[in-house]
């Protein structure tokens, strides 16, 4: 029941949402205001200033880990530091399988960047790089989506979602056959930040109780 509970929320959070125009993508910043993402800039936004930088391409998702801003684009990674506003980047020639980076997340040791070519784990001590495909677990190796639930980074792919399992330096995957409407995840944006309705803050706060009490998938 535990289980079946888990991939019914897990579907649900990662359901595929009719095509829309872009939302910019925004991410809170732990200190002061947001960042967000508009095409190929990203904006600092706070009561009495904006910052706008230029990303040099379309920016598919940003987030913040402390005093550092992540950005996934259609032209690498980005690594911002907050503080000095200096950037570095991540491309196919540091060991991106793709320069098309469509989503990015973090935990506590890893940053993740999902490509059409692999899932890359970027070790936070060392900056080592590893790339990840059907054979260490996932559905597909096009990554979608991901999205950080408690101390676990969920994942989107083109054949269903899965959960990196660090015991086995792998991922647990779900799919159709475990209750996914379909196998071609797009993204979870609809689900987490809903659509302006009354039972929105509800609807959000039960999905995510579950997926966050319902953590013991191994």
């Amino acid at each position: 029941m535990r289980r079946a509970a888990l991939v019914v929320a897990a579907a649900a959070l990662l359901y595929v949402v009719p095509a829309r125009a872009r939302t910019p993508e925004i991410a809170n910043d732990p200190r002061d205001g947001v960042w967000i993402a508009q095409d190929d800039k990203f904006i600092f936004n706070t009561l009495d200033r904006w910052s706008v930088f230029s990303a040099g391409a379309t920016v598919n998702k940003l987030v913040v880990d402390q005093t550092i801003l992540w950005l996934a684009t259609d032209d690498g990674v980005i690594r911002f530091d907050i503080g000095s506003q200096k950037s570095t980047k991540l491309t196919m020639d540091d060991g991106l399988p793709s320069q098309r980076v469509s989503t990015v997340a973090f935990d506590d040791q890893y940053v993740w960047f999902g490509t059409n070519k692999g899932l890359v784990r970027y070790r936070k001590t060392d900056r080592a790089l590893k790339v990840y495909d059907e054979s260490n677990g996932l559905p597909s190796k096009v990554v979608t989506y991901s999205v950080t639930i408690g101390r676990q980074v969920w994942f989107g792919t083109r054949a269903g979602i899965a959960v990196y399992n660090p015991d086995v330096d792998g991922f647990r995957a779900f799919g159709e056959a475990d209750g996914l409407a379909s196998g071609d995840v797009a993204d979870a944006r609809t689900e987490l930040t809903g659509t302006g309705g009354a039972n929105d803050t509800a609807q959000r706060s039960w999905l995510q109780k579950l997926l966050t009490d319902g953590l013991a998938v191994w």
